[in-house]
């Protein structure tokens, strides 16, 4: 967040302060209270013009993003490595999730997760082998990492007096927040991370996604496949 901060003009919370306790050894985040309502709150409420409205907002802070140069690899901030669950192996995460200096070397972290959760080992060598094909040539683009609607808040920017203000509620201003898997990813990445946690697909909420972010379809067959196969 505060790289964002210092970065981008993308909403975020402020950081106020951080800081260590010495007496239990934790870390804490003293930050700025969103007051609004998330996204997924919301949507019920909210009218075609008003959900238009906040889709090209949010689109706007994506590509906003895409445009963070990347620090030659995947990585989260300061070239460490990537938090998203599909590297993560209890105490021996450090050793799978990066950082990469390429795409292959990422995708095969992702098979090693495969195997790390005991699934077919056939099955693992058939994912190495389509991904040679299907997940290569994507650039590391800066990534939000769990884009869903609870992580956008949804801040009220009231308008002029006047009117026209008066037929009209406030505007909404989409803070995004929860960072913490946030990094240099593959530019397919977000797209199937986001519909994978699409809700169960209960509403239309896809069709949103499909104008924030830029579609992948072939890439978001493959790694919704091996999600559910992790998490499954």
């Amino acid at each position: 967040m505060l790289f964002d901060q210092k970065a981008t003009s993308v909403p975020v919370p402020r950081i106020y302060t951080l800081y260590r306790d010495p007496t239990n050894n934790k870390f804490y985040i003293i930050m700025e209270r969103i007051i609004g309502t998330s996204l997924d709150v919301a949507c019920p409420s909210l009218n075609q013009y008003r959900k238009d409205a906040i889709t090209t907002k949010l689109r706007a802070i994506f590509d906003e993003l895409r445009e963070l140069p990347s620090p030659r690899g995947y990585c989260s901030f300061g070239k460490r490595p990537l938090l998203d669950g599909a590297f993560w192996t209890c105490d021996t995460a450090d050793t799978i999730s990066g950082p990469f200096e390429t795409e292959a070397g990422l995708n095969d972290a992702m098979i090693e997760k495969y195997i790390f959760n005991n699934l077919p080992r056939n099955k693992a060598d058939f994912y190495r082998r389509a991904f040679q094909t299907v997940l290569r040539d994507h650039p590391p683009v800066f990534t939000h990492g769990d884009f869903q609607r609870k992580n956008v808040m949804l801040r009220q920017m009231h308008r002029s007096s006047g009117r026209e203000s008066e037929q009209q509620e406030c505007e909404h201003e989409p803070v995004i927040i929860d960072w913490e898997s946030a990094g240099w990813y593959p530019s397919y990445w977000e797209y199937p991370r986001a519909l994978f946690v699409c809700g169960g697909w209960k509403d239309d909420w896809s069709l949103y996604v499909d104008k924030i972010l830029d579609p992948y379809l072939h890439e978001w067959a493959w790694v919704a496949m091996l999600l559910n196969e992790l998490w499954s």
